[in-house]
Order: C-alpha cells, then sequence, then structure tokens
C-alpha cells in the first residue's frame, strides 16, 4: 500500500489511496480511547496530530489485515497466527475484524493481562498475569570475565566448593549441566533453574595447556 506514514490519510498520494477499501471506515470510539493515551506520550500536541495518528494506526491494522487475508487465501486450510500488541488485536477496529470483514473466517482474540485493560474492547479469551515469587538460583561461588573468548574464570571464592573442587582462575568455562556456555548470558540461563546445594557439572577449557584429564570437567555444588 505505501502510504506516507508521518501524515496517515490524508496524505496518500492518489495512486496509494485507489489501492484503499472503498469501505475503509474510520476508528471508533473504543478505538481511539485506546489510542490517546499512547499518543499522550509524546507530549502535548494538537487533536489534527492525534486524528493523523489514529489514521495511521488504522492504515497500519487494515495492511496487515490484508496481508492476512492474502495469505489465507493463498492457503485455504491453513491457520494463522498473528502476534501484535494489544491495540491492534482487541477491538473491532483492529486487526481481526477487519479480517473478518474480508474473508468472513472465524477467529479468536487472546490476550493477557488484567481485564480492565481491554474495557471496550472485543476479546475471547484472557490469560491473567500473575507474580511468582521465585527462589534464587544456586551460585558457583566464581567471579567470571566474558570476552571474545567466551567466559572465564577471573576468581575463585576463597573456602567455597568450587575451591574445593580444584577450580582455578583462567580457566575457560565452555559448558555448565550439559549447556554450550559462550558468554554470561548463557550461564544465567544455565543456572536459571538450578538450586543452591545442587551438584552440577561445568566442562572447562584450559586453554591448551597441560593439565589433568580431571581438570576438563568438574562437578560444583552450588551455593
Amino acid at each position: 500500500m505505501g502510504p506516507d506514514l508521518r501524515t496517515g490519510a490524508p496524505g496518500l498520494e492518489a495512486e496509494d489511496r485507489a489501492l484503499l477499501p472503498e469501505d475503509l471506515a474510520p476508528p471508533g470510539a473504543a478505538y481511539e480511547a485506546k489510542l490517546r493515551p499512547v499518543f499522550a506520550m509524546h507530549g502535548t500536541l494538537s487533536e489534527d496530530r492525534f486524528r493523523r495518528f489514529a489514521d495511521v494506526q488504522l492504515l497500519w491494522d487494515e495492511y496487515m489485515a490484508r496481508a492476512a487475508r492474502d495469505y489465507l487465501n493463498a492457503n485455504p486450510g491453513k491457520t494463522m497466527l498473528i502476534l501484535a500488541g494489544s491495540g491492534h488485536v482487541a477491538y473491532a477496529d483492529a486487526i481481526p475484524g477487519r479480517l473478518v470483514r474480508m474473508t468472513g473466517a472465524d477467529h479468536a482474540v487472546v490476550v493477557t493481562g488484567p481485564e480492565a485493560r481491554y474495557t471496550g474492547g472485543s476479546v475471547d479469551f484472557l490469560i491473567e498475569e500473575r507474580d511468582i515469587a521465585l527462589e534464587p538460583p544456586g551460585r558457583m561461588g566464581l567471579m567470571l570475565a566474558s570476552g571474545e573468548t567466551g567466559v572465564k574464570i577471573r576468581e575463585v571464592r576463597p573456602a567455597s566448593p568450587a575451591e574445593q573442587a580444584g577450580f582455578q582462575p583462567g580457566d575457560r568455562i565452555i559448558g555448565i549441566a550439559g549447556e554450550p556456555i559462550r558468554g554470561m548470558d548463557d550461564v544465567r540461563l544455565a543456572l536459571l533453574d538450578r538450586a543452591p546445594g545442587e551438584e552440577v557439572w561445568i566442562e572447562l577449557d584450559a586453554g591448551g595447556k597441560p593439565k589433568p584429564a580431571a581438570r576438563q570437567g568438574r562437578v560444583l555444588t552450588l551455593l
């Protein structure tokens, strides 16, 4: 469709405007009410600017609905999953309603979060969120450094299970509990569901230096 997204529908060239459906309806009250707090994040701007902002959102939803329609028409019998922000799916003027207008296909809208967020919306399934207090994961008792060569041990905590197991500064950690380690994010993920007191296998690379075979991997009791 190629609209000028800075100016919305009024800024479309005649050639682009011809691509829009003749029954393109303006956004409804609930749709606009959802957009106003988002628009307010940009500061105090004129109502004319808001109208253009709403037009842009409407055109985006219309375009996404048309893209979905084209896929479904080209792939009869297929089911399509559309992932988008709640404002683009939870209202009659958003993607699902526009897609139904074009295809008449059955659909369901699934959203997450508090029910009050979708007042005035059209939602089929609501997945409520709740906070869960997680136990802190186990710690290795090692100070690590991440660089181009991966994750290396910088310091071993004195009198810790790591020191007792023979870990030494300079060793490069290449695996934890069977998970490959390339950076600090990998370390965090590997330990995420590991509890204090649990034993994990740490795979090491001694950097090519001749070391006893036992140093290439050690069992570590987490703190």
